[in-house]
Parts: C-alpha cells; structure tokens; sequence
C-alpha cells in the first residue's frame, strides 16, 4: 500500500511518460506536482532534469538535477542521474563531456550489476547521436543490442520499447 504522500505514483509516472511515451511536456507537469508534495526526491528531480533536457531545456534541466543531494543515493539512482547529466551537457552542446558522462554512467551501471541501466545509457547515447548525426550513432546502437544478448535481456519489455526508440530517431 501506498502512503498518502508518496513519491512512487509520480516517479513511475514520469517514467513512463518520459521513458515510454515520449511525453515530455506531461512528464514535467507530473514531476513538478509530485514535487510539490515531495520537493527534496531525488527520483522526481532527476526525471524532471531528463524531461527537461529532452524538451530542450537544459538550464532548466541542469537547476532541477543541481538540487538534488548526492549523500546516500541508491546505485540504480547514481547511475540514472549521471547518464541524465549526459544528456543535459549533450543538449547544452557539449557533446564531449556529455558523452564522457553517458560511458560513465553505463561502466558505473555494469560494475554495480545492474545490466538494464547500462544498457539503457549505452541506448539513450545511441539517440543522442543519432539524433546529432554523429558517426557513432550506428556503432552505439549496434552496441546496445550486443548489450542486450549480453545480458539476456533481448525480451523485455522496456528494452523493445527502447530498441523501437533508437529506429524511430535513426529514420528521423
């Protein structure tokens, strides 16, 4: 049962409005909401600074991500904030360092054992250059399917829906 202010209805909405549906604009009114009620949650900030950064609003992004405090985050949450930090310095136009944070993210995600996150930072750099059209944008989704048979994790069903993501930006 849920407490009647908790964070985890907001934070599974704005993943699966950001993550799934592409849904930006919404997942940023959820985030926002929810933070009304919980404004210091790390998860709710940190979806709210990916959104941001995927609508194109990197300043934006970069206040919600800087207000979160780092002491004690859960290693999935370390990993998910460092690949959004990512994307944030990506769409700033600091491809370099934006990727640098991308690789951290997914050896970071690899060495705490947790293969789902490391393959979805391996996937959401192959969008970013794809949607760049950087000569790596192939490569990377190329790597993010050998992640995916590395890892057994071909049939679920976050990874279709994210496989189907990184086509649809490659034909865009």
């Amino acid at each position: 049962d849920l407490e009647p202010f908790s964070a985890r209805p907001s934070q599974l909405k704005t993943f699966v409005a950001a993550s799934i549906k592409c849904d930006f604009d919404r997942s940023v009114q959820i985030a926002r909401d929810g933070l009304l009620i919980n404004p210091k949650n790390a998860t709710l900030l940190n979806n709210l600074a990916y959104s941001e950064a995927a609508r194109g609003n990197p300043h934006a992004a970069l206040a919600a991500l800087t207000r979160i405090h780092p002491e004690g985050l859960e290693p999935s949450l370390e990993v998910a904030i460092l690949a959004t930090a990512g994307l944030i310095e990506i769409r700033s136009g600091n491809v370099d360092k934006g990727r640098q944070l991308y690789r951290d993210a997914a050896f970071r995600a690899a060495n705490y054992g947790l293969f789902r996150s490391q393959c979805v930072a391996i996937a959401n750099l192959a969008k970013e250059e794809l949607r760049l059209r950087s000569d790596n944008g192939e490569a990377l989704a190329k790597e993010f399917d050998g992640c995916l048979e590395e890892h057994q994790l071909s049939a679920d069903p976050w990874m279709i829906v994210t496989r189907a993501q990184i086509e649809t930006v490659a034909t865009e």
